[in-house]
């Protein structure tokens, strides 16, 4: 699937709608999302920040938590978290 939105994404920036004068309004955005359960390895409450460990034993880099969780003083280590991440290119 990410795969699939990777070569659309592509394909969108090489089609003849991106061709024009960059100050022109972008001709479409590629969204893509990516959810996964990962379990809380490491969390900085003053720095909003969490490291992940994904349920094949992967640990991801530290990721920004923004102000929109709005529960992240509950999260703990040891806590299995559902997330999803998205990203558009316009």
């Amino acid at each position: 699937m990410l795969r699939f939105v990777l070569i659309a994404a592509v394909f969108a920036m090489t089609s003849p709608a991106f061709a024009g004068d960059p100050a022109d309004k972008p001709a479409g955005v590629v969204t893509s999302s990516v959810t996964v359960k990962a379990t809380v390895d490491a969390i900085d409450y003053d720095k909003r920040t969490v490291v992940l460990r994904s349920e094949d034993g992967r640990t991801t880099t530290k990721l920004d938590v923004g102000p929109e969780v709005k529960n992240f003083a509950q999260v703990k280590k040891g806590d299995v978290l559902v997330v999803e991440q998205m990203e558009s290119l316009a």
